[in-house]
Parts: C-alpha cells; sequence; structure tokens
C-alpha cells in the first residue's frame, strides 16, 4: 500500500509542475501580446506598411 500512495503523491507534484509551466507560458504569451498591441496598434499587420512612412 505504500507504494501506491508514494505514487499518488508524486502523481500530484508532476500535475502541479506541468500546471506552473502551463501559468507561466500563459502570463508570456498575454505580455507578448500587450506589447505587440502597444507597439503595433490593433489593425492586421501588413508587410507593406510596415517601416515605411505614407506619402501622401
Amino acid at each position: 500500500m505504500e507504494g501506491i500512495a508514494q505514487r499518488i503523491r508524486r502523481e500530484g507534484e508532476a500535475m502541479k509542475f506541468t500546471k506552473m509551466v502551463k501559468n507561466k507560458g500563459k502570463y508570456f504569451l498575454n505580455k507578448l501580446a500587450g506589447e505587440n498591441k502597444k507597439a503595433f496598434g490593433d489593425a492586421p499587420l501588413d508587410c507593406c506598411s510596415l517601416n515605411k512612412k505614407e506619402n501622401h
């Protein structure tokens, strides 16, 4: 019976680690999305208009 309890504990620790990695990944992607929104705005990116000034 002791082996079962140890395995359950190990699985619980693995699940906590997986959840932590997932949360850190979500945090990183949300932060990246916010920075991209600040840099490029809400409009879809157009490769022809990047790094060019309008000539109107």
